[in-house]
């Protein structure tokens, strides 16, 4: 993603006939003495080191550094005060959608929190420099496999967690990634509107929970899109992929499609024009690519991961297919491409109502989707 020494792991699927024809349209892209070098590399997001602080710009989302992200989340152990979660069950969250100052954020799990800041001052050379700071009394450690676990603020001056502005830029600790391309207005023929309050749904509750309650967001986004996946997963809770995650094999395009499906609660009752009630779910948008960056393997681990804990306690995650047709589609996946879709689900936006600055952050949105990982984004709203 970033134009740095960072780690980065590319999965794919295909025989060999399929290398041969892409090395070969690789190699003609190389080779073409018409291409000039600077039209090549000027839409690369490339980092450079701060100048001028944090952006002024809304943070929306925060997310694990590439270790946590590219290790099996199984062998990472996050404490929390003196409770222990896997990666699986965590989340980091930003608690306040500021533009400027520190960077607000809190490790979460179902259970517990722990507040933190990431503050950027200068030093005597009036160099940008960064501190992560406790805001609460419970302290975060974090392990990998068996090594010794080491504190939050330790790993993340390692390990830089990946903070997402509303304006498409990026930042990690002391170094900033521009988005260079010119953000357009989202274009409100592509929101597409739901009379929730005639579905019998209240804006204010996002979750169905075990009980699948028929009058929250998330349960009427279920029925939305049920019929058109082979599985449907409730992932909803800390560490989610997303409020949904569903699946299906497009046997004409021989691929594997993901959709990730996000959903928030509306900040008032009646739906309107507040660009916060879109910050949170953006965020969450743009930081779910990793889930096809990383490979279908991973996302299938997670699932079987979360869908464990939940029959302990007698519940299924699955709303539609079950583990054996899960491996199947992970078996499919070895030979086929992933597509991934991303849906924003906020009752709280009128369409009617939606305001430049809504526009924009949308806009940002799609186009970190298409241009990171091909993805196709949907934007369900109120009338």
């Amino acid at each position: 993603m970033f134009a740095t020494k960072r780690k980065s792991v590319v999965h794919g699927g295909g025989d060999i006939l399929d290398w041969i024809n892409w090395t070969d349209r690789a190699w003609k892209k190389l080779s073409d003495s018409t291409l000039d070098n600077s039209d090549i590399i000027k839409s690369f997001l490339c980092a450079r080191i701060m100048s001028e602080g944090r952006p002024k710009s809304a943070a929306i989302s925060i997310q694990w550094g590439d270790t946590a992200m590219l290790t099996d989340e199984e062998r990472v152990v996050i404490f929390i005060g003196d409770r222990e979660h896997r990666l699986s069950q965590v989340d980091l969250r930003i608690d306040e959608f500021s533009e400027d100052g520190p960077i607000l954020f809190s490790v979460c799990a179902d259970d517990i929190t722990s507040s933190y800041q990431l503050v950027y001052d200068r030093d005597t050379n009036k160099s940008v420099v960064f501190r992560y700071e406790k805001l609460s009394d419970i302290t975060v450690r974090i392990k990998f496999g068996a090594r010794e676990a080491e504190s939050l603020e330790d790993y993340a001056r390692r390990d830089p967690f990946v903070v997402i502005y509303a304006d498409g830029s990026r930042s990690y600790n002391q170094f900033i990634v521009d988005n260079p391309a010119a953000i357009g207005l989202f274009d409100t023929d592509r929101i597409i509107p739901i009379d929730w309050v005639a579905d019998g749904v209240d804006i204010r509750v996002e979750s169905q929970g075990p009980g699948q309650n028929p009058s929250s967001i998330q349960n009427r986004m279920v029925r939305y899109c049920r019929d058109d996946y082979e599985i449907v997963f409730d992932d909803d809770g800390s560490g989610e992929a997303g409020d949904l995650v569903c699946l299906r094999n497009d046997r004409p395009s021989n691929s594997i499609e993901i959709l990730l499906v996000h959903c928030k609660f509306s900040l008032a009752d009646s739906a309107g024009a507040r660009v916060k009630d879109l910050y949170e779910v953006s965020g969450q948008a743009q930081k779910c690519i990793h889930w096809k960056h990383n490979g279908f393997t991973k996302l299938v681990t997670h699932m079987k991961s979360r869908e464990e804990k939940w029959r302990v306690r007698g519940n299924s995650r699955f709303l539609k297919g079950d583990l054996a047709h899960l491996s199947v589609l992970k078996d499919v996946a070895r030979k086929a491409k992933t597509r991934l879709e991303v849906w924003i689900v906020q009752p709280g936006v009128s369409k009617r109502a939606v305001t430049n600055s809504m526009r924009l952050l949308l806009g940002a949105t799609d186009e970190y989707l298409s241009q990171t990982s091909n993805a196709h984004l949907k934007v369900f709203s109120s009338p």
